[in-house]
């Protein structure tokens, strides 16, 4: 390798680069990787239940096929109960076949013996919702969880304990008269489909002992399940009746300073399981003392970060490249169970404090009210841009993954990265399995620092069959490129397709391969050594096929026409819409949205909607939880209204967006915080159907807003005014709903 305008890794051998030129930030190479060793699997059980899903070393199966299970963490403990099924299955449409979800002791037994499973906190009637739409679940049992929670989610008089997170009989004792409670409510699910997962504890790091005791004790109540997992983080993981699961994030909002932070590796493709950075807040070691996994399982992961948590004094902004760059390198370092942390955004109960807190001996301030963790389906359920570019990689591992599962990782002795902080030596690895087939995985991108281009990278694989040659390419700065090699579709070999599988459809005797273009590189392809290039979809009503033959095509789809592409039910659907199955097809849509259902325009009427917001100043008003909005000079004081608000079968919501130059918001009605916010961009949105109640009738919504100060330290990404503060309503957008059967 030969880097130009830049100091050379010195964990970075260059014997075989050509450079064709010099040119600052550039990298020149041709890339070897040997991939001739293929361990076998070996059958391995981490579950107390006969069930569909069976499990090796290497991978999950489903009906005894290899499969990769694509898994979103959701609270909906923190969630509306009225709208838990409309969030299943939107985030079914998004590729998701498996939630993940803490089930909080906090929320369900705030006092001793005082239980509540009903409303939001019926968990056996999610249950079966989920089961209704064929949505599996991993139940996050604890009894300790800490999604930002107070006290890490146990109840005041448990975190009280001297004893608590341990085998002592009184804790145990009243740990297993909560799951009894949390069984009887939900028993009729674990049946082996339905709840596929139990984690124990959580960033538990003092060993097996007290994880195997709370297994022992949870199948004492009766809990049964294909899958029985615990971080693995921590601690040296050398134990294989608990499947192990990992993590990693763009941003460590947790961090106990307000600088920038440095490269992290989390972005990087190399020979790595984790972030040790996860909680390193509370986990203290260094980096000689970091724990080892020390068992054959399955690249599992739990809190694969697409969002973040924004606290007090860090307010990161993750971007859609952050949110996809994580995953995507999980999946290039061989995850074989994709598991997202946070993908939905929630909202912490009313009529309490029950976020962490410095105030409560937790070691970060997080809003009170407020859990959207910038996750790609938003708090209100609304998609960011991250959900619609994570789709195509959910999509990949939902169709390509039997396929995947069964490939290794390798890597090129060239490009030994051995430094969280190396930002400069290539990240490229492959995926292969014993005939020749596999994925290339490269990546010019980091969140913490600009990487070099690559120019003319060539990549060549021995295998125990030959050489594999595979075409030079230029990447740019900051890019994502994946790409099947040696693939067959409809009896045709490919060399090479130099553009990324997304989904297959069947439908009336033809099968259709749907790719995406790999960054800007034209999407190429090799039969038998001849070259060729795909003509590319920019329009969902002038798609593009390449025949293979009578029943298998091809359409390679643009970046930007891939984000609005969707299967349900077995539709092929683009629209820049909500949309999502179940009984018909759902379009949530704004005036200017479209949808194409198979071939055919959905015409999406939208009536007048004559519904008006606004924000009046007003006096200082005692708010009940001041002190969170860390600041009593300069704020400012508002009356938020709102009129005609008409909600119909038709007319499903209203968002309100606001410029906001300023820390903290407040939002009150009647003396009750309903919502919180911690700025990081400048900007706040809120959904008024989830306020419609406080709104009705004239009523009005009282908000504060603290500014950042000049005294107190924040990392900020974005430019904010100190000791000053403002909140300016800029626009109301009526959303509709519309069904297609």
């Amino acid at each position: 390798m030969r880097l130009c305008g830049q100091k050379n890794d010195a964990s970075v051998t260059d014997t075989a680069a050509k450079p064709a030129a010099r040119q600052k930030g550039v990298i020149f190479m041709d890339i070897f990787f040997e991939a001739k060793r293929f361990p076998a699997p070996k059958p391995i059980s981490f579950g107390n239940i006969q069930s569909r899903i069976t499990v090796n070393t290497q991978h999950y199966m489903l009906d005894g096929k290899p499969k990769i299970f694509v898994a979103c963490e959701f609270h909906f403990e923190r969630y509306p109960r009225e709208f838990w099924e409309e969030e299943i299955l939107k985030l079914k449409a998004g590729g998701i076949d498996v939630i993940s979800c803490y089930i909080i002791w906090l929320f369900h037994e705030p006092k001793p013996g005082k239980f509540c499973f009903e409303g939001d906190l019926d968990d056996g009637y999610f249950l079966s919702l989920c089961k209704k739409h064929s949505m599996r679940v991993i139940m996050r049992i604890g009894p300790y969880a800490h999604g930002e929670l107070r006290h890490g989610g146990l109840p005041d008089f448990v975190f009280r304990l001297p004893y608590n997170r341990s085998n002592h009989p009184k804790y145990l004792a009243l740990a297993e008269r909560y799951w009894r409670r949390l069984y009887e409510n939900t028993k009729e699910f674990f049946d082996g489909e339905t709840v596929v997962g139990i984690q124990l504890e959580n960033e538990y790091t003092k060993g097996f002992d007290h994880l195997l005791t709370l297994r022992n004790l949870a199948e004492k109540i009766g809990f049964k399940t294909p899958v029985f997992t615990v971080t693995g983080w921590g601690f040296t993981f050398d134990n294989n009746d608990l499947q192990g699961t990992y993590g990693g994030y763009a941003a460590r909002p947790w961090a106990r300073h307000t600088h920038r932070m440095p490269v992290h590796g989390d972005f990087t493709i190399r020979e790595a399981f984790h972030d040790f950075g996860i909680g390193d807040d509370v986990i203290m070691y260094s980096r000689d003392e970091r724990p080892v996994r020390a068992v054959e399982q399955p690249n599992f992961t739990c809190e694969c970060g697409c969002g973040n948590q924004v606290t007090e004094h860090r307010r990161e902004i993750i971007s859609t490249k952050d949110a996809f760059g994580v995953p995507f390198a999980t999946v290039a370092n061989g995850c074989n169970w994709l598991g997202y942390y946070m993908y939905h955004g929630s909202s912490n109960p009313r009529g309490g404090l029950f976020q962490e807190s410095r105030f409560t001996l937790s070691p970060n301030n997080c809003p009170v009210i407020d859990y959207d963790f910038q996750a790609p389906l938003g708090r209100f359920g609304y998609p960011k841009e991250s959900f619609k570019r994570l789709k195509s990689l959910n999509y990949f591992l939902q169709y390509f993954g039997d396929s995947l599962a069964q490939m290794q990782k390798f890597y090129s002795p060239q490009l030994n990265i051995t430094e969280d902080t190396d930002a400069v030596t290539p990240r490229v690895n492959i995926r292969i399995n014993r005939s020749g087939n596999g994925f290339v995985f490269i990546t010019s991108y980091d969140r913490d620092a600009e990487m070099p281009e690559l120019h003319g990278i060539k990549l060549k694989i021995e295998t125990q069959k030959g050489t594999i040659s595979l075409p030079a390419m230029d990447i740019k700065s900051g890019e994502f490129v994946m790409y099947p090699f040696g693939i067959t579709l409809g009896g045709v070999k490919y060399d090479y397709i130099i553009a990324s599988p997304v989904a297959r459809m069947e439908k009336d005797g033809v099968t259709t391969f749907f790719f995406k273009t790999a960054s800007d590189l034209p999407p190429s392809y090799s039969t038998d050594g001849k070259t060729d290039v795909f003509r590319v979809s920019s329009a969902p009503l002038e798609l593009q096929y390449h025949e293979i033959d009578k029943t298998t095509r091809i359409v390679v789809l643009s970046e930007e026409l891939s984000d609005d592409f969707y299967i349900i039910d077995g539709k092929a659907v683009f629209t820049n819409a909500v949309v999502y199955g179940g009984d018909g097809i759902t379009v949530i849509y704004k005036r200017g949205d479209f949808c194409v259902i198979d071939g055919k325009t959905v015409t999406l009427d939208a009536p007048a909607a004559n519904a008006v917001a606004g924000l009046k100043r007003v006096k200082p008003f005692k708010c009940r939880y001041g002190r969170y909005l860390f600041g009593k000079k300069n704020r400012s004081y508002y009356d938020f209204t709102a009129e005609n608000l008409v909600f119909s079968d038709k007319i499903h919501d209203y968002v309100m967006d606001f410029g906001f130059d300023g820390s903290v918001l407040q939002m009150y009605s009647d003396g009750v915080l309903v919502n919180d916010f911690f700025n990081f961009d400048g900007k706040m949105e809120i959904s008024l159907r989830y306020f419609k109640n406080e709104l009705s009738n004239g009523k009005k919504i009282q908000t504060a807003v603290s500014p950042f100060s000049s005294s107190r330290k924040n990392y900020t990404e974005k430019a904010f005014p100190k000791d000053r503060c403002s909140l300016v309503p800029e626009r109301i957008t009526a959303y509709y709903r519309t069904v297609v059967r």
